[in-house]
């Protein structure tokens, strides 16, 4: 078992964390190795837990395509340092089965269902066989249904059509597999006891159709018959019709093949919730770089989308397109050469080679943009002239001053990675590592990396690789999740008028004064404008918004695209006076008939918060303070039962907010500025923040 998954399931134990491995047990063995998904059910009461457990783990979130049309499923991975594998965990809160482009039946079992848990190997909680049996032949026949038939490209049919003929089975692979293992192992006793106890709501003579359908494996109408009497069955559990799962699938599938199409590569993987990363190699010879980044490239391709690029020689015949413009500068100083104009023409060709360094770079910025990894062969380094810097002055002695500042210039300009991952090696062995090359250049190039100090570089990690291939290994790919993991520290001051938040707000700002305390402004016209769709359906839905209100959805909407694009870094910190949290109020208050999709929104948003500090008083209080204070306040004066009204709506509403931030794993902190003066609220406040 891989030492990262023991670890997480006995903290899953050792904090009464209540959950099951609760599909796929055939291959079970796989999956605790690390070479198969974790399906992990885990109790919904227990969501805090598991997000605590997470951070602490540096179990990271990803997104993947079907995240907008699932409900409560989310993709974590964590990281095997020793085994050098990703950990994926598909986390569940509910058991939604159907079409994978359309789960659309929330089964009301889990609390039955997870009752049935054995305890596999001592090591990770399983059902029965026999719920799990019964859990797979509902999944199968749903999957097998006409629409997901219809959903297929004509030869995908074909296909199918053609496996029925030959009878060559229409479900195969692992998946029928499964169902004979398990239809092996199972007891007949205790299945029909799970029907008549955990799945009451399915027939027991259907049950056996539809396991007589699966058993004979042979007929498309059977598959189709029988699917459409489970949807029948199970219409109380679902969340819409057969007919709107149709035209939901249809769309979701073909934005897919839209996306594949397009060249949209990024996306047909998972991205990590922080944005996409930057690493950079540089190494003397011999160090061993181009085996480790052919390493972490397997090690994280695995999931994520990553694009290895060489800086110091750009790829021109793999992408030539992208390189054209430098391509062309290269053979135009090549020309001059010929002509007999040796300098110029070397000058030239050198800014040729720096300007696809930078046409590099900028691929490089694009696919982290989309979420991508890339890791970087090589990189141009101030003080480090052997590798990749620049060369005109250097190779011309002073000459094509011009070029030589452009150049310069060119290679200054590639800014903005990540981290810096610097593999050095004694030049003396590297001697030994690779008697094939020229001994003199060899020492110089190696020399450059070995000598030059990196101790003052932010973000860059040194390691020596005269130490073992395995400890190498291990120290990059520590390096790299811990900086895929790393985000800002993001904390939200609310609560009502009179609580005394803006003197809170007041105090942490002189102690903090390059904290961000709201959200920005300025994308929201251009954002407006290329999300205008999604913007009108809302305006649809609401018929009354204002443009105040929908600026409100626009600043969350752009403040969860910045930080999933990973535009805040792991040393900024945000203290939000007026934050998501802070719109989200406003828009439930204003527009109740969508208070689901606020919250949907926020939900979002919170994975990425760290604490929310609530000031509050009783209202009786709050009125005092109101109605006393010279700023001006709606309810100022107003009658007091209308006041009351007013600031009862709010706290019901921060109430809901803060249910909600708990369950998304937020810390949250109530302090009482009625029970605690001024100057101790401003204590208690600053103290949570030092933490």
């Amino acid at each position: 078992m891989s030492n990262f998954i023991k670890n997480f399931l006995q903290e899953l134990d050792n904090r009464d964390i209540d959950y099951l491995h609760w599909k796929s047990n055939t291959n079970i063995e796989k999956a605790l190795i690390g070479e198969d998904d974790l399906d992990i059910l885990v109790d919904p009461k227990k969501k805090y837990e598991v997000y605590q457990l997470f951070k602490e783990l540096n179990i990271l979130r990803a997104y993947s395509e079907k995240d907008s049309w699932q409900n409560e499923i989310f993709h974590y991975f964590g990281v095997d340092i020793e085994a050098q594998k990703m950990i994926h965990i598909h986390l569940h809160f509910l058991l939604e089965v159907g079409y994978d482009f359309d789960k659309s039946v929330n089964l009301p079992i889990i609390e039955n269902y997870m009752a049935s848990k054995e305890h596999y190997k001592k090591s990770v909680y399983i059902p029965s066989v026999e719920n799990e049996y019964i859990l797979l032949i509902i999944r199968l026949i749903l999957k097998n249904g006409l629409t997901p038939f219809l959903m297929l490209l004509p030869t995908g049919q074909w296909s199918l059509y053609r496996r029925q003929k030959s009878k060559k089975g229409i479900i195969q692979g692992s998946a029928y597999r499964e169902y004979l293992d398990l239809r092996e192992r199972s007891s007949r006793e205790k299945i029909s006891e799970s029907l008549d106890s955990i799945f009451s709501f399915v027939d027991r003579s259907l049950f056996y159709e539809a396991e007589q359908v699966i058993k004979e494996n042979s007929s498309l109408i059977d598959y189709f018959t029988k699917s459409r009497e489970m949807k029948k069955v199970l219409k109380p559990y679902s969340y819409h019709s057969a007919f709107v799962s149709f035209f939901k699938s249809l769309y979701r599938i073909n934005l897919v093949r839209f996306g594949k199409v397009s060249k949209k590569r990024v996306k047909s993987k998972k991205i990590p919730a922080n944005g996409g990363r930057i690493f950079a190699f540089v190494g003397g010879d011999g160090a061993g770089k181009s085996s480790n980044i052919e390493k972490l490239a397997s090690t994280l391709g695995r999931h994520y989308f990553v694009e290895t690029i060489h800086i110091g020689r750009p790829n021109r015949a793999g992408e030539p397109k992208q390189y054209f413009i430098g391509r062309q500068i290269n053979n135009i100083g090549k020309l001059f050469i010929k002509l007999g104009l040796s300098n110029f023409g070397n000058a030239l060709s050198l800014v040729g080679l720096a300007v696809e360094r930078k046409q590099a770079f900028i691929r490089a910025q694009k696919v982290k943009s989309q979420g991508g990894i890339v890791i970087l062969d090589r990189i141009p380094l101030e003080g480090v002239t052997e590798m990749d810097g620049p060369r005109v002055a250097i190779s011309l002695g002073g000459k094509q001053k011009f070029l030589a500042k452009i150049e310069e210039r060119l290679h200054r300009s590639i800014q903005g990675i990540d981290r810096l991952i610097v593999l050095k090696l004694n030049p003396q062995i590297a001697l030994k590592r690779r008697p094939e090359d020229d001994p003199d250049k060899l020492l110089i190039r190696s020399g450059s990396i070995w000598k030059h100090d990196f101790s003052n570089r932010a973000n860059t990690i040194v390691v020596d690789t005269e130490n073992s291939f395995r400890y190498v290994e291990e120290q990059i790919l520590k390096s790299v999740w811990s900086s895929i993991n790393d985000k800002a520290k993001i904390s939200e001051l609310i609560g009502l008028a009179g609580t005394g938040k803006s003197t809170s707000r007041k105090s942490l700002q002189k102690i903090y004064p390059q904290a961000k305390v709201t959200l920005q402004n300025e994308k929201k016209g251009a954002y407006l404008l290329k999300n205008s769709y999604k913007y009108l359906k809302v305006y649809m839905k609401a018929k009354k918004i204002k443009y105040t209100l929908l600026r409100s959805i626009i600043k969350i909407d752009i403040f969860l695209h910045d930080l999933k694009s990973g535009e805040y870094r792991g040393d900024q910190q945000l203290i939000l006076d007026q934050g998501s949290i802070f719109y989200t109020i406003l828009l439930m208050i204003e527009l109740p008939e969508l208070e689901k999709i606020f919250l949907a929104k926020l939900a979002e948003v919170l994975y990425y918060y760290d604490e929310v500090i609530y000031l509050e008083a009783p209202v009786a209080v709050l009125c005092d303070r109101i109605n006393s204070r010279e700023q001006k306040h709606r309810v100022k004066n107003m009658d007091e039962s209308l006041q009351r009204e007013f600031l009862e709506k709010y706290i019901e509403a921060f109430d809901k907010i803060l249910a909600l931030c708990h369950s998304q794993g937020v810390r949250v902190h109530r302090i009482d500025s009625h029970k605690n003066g001024p100057n101790r609220v401003e204590e208690m406040v600053n103290g949570i923040m030092h933490q």
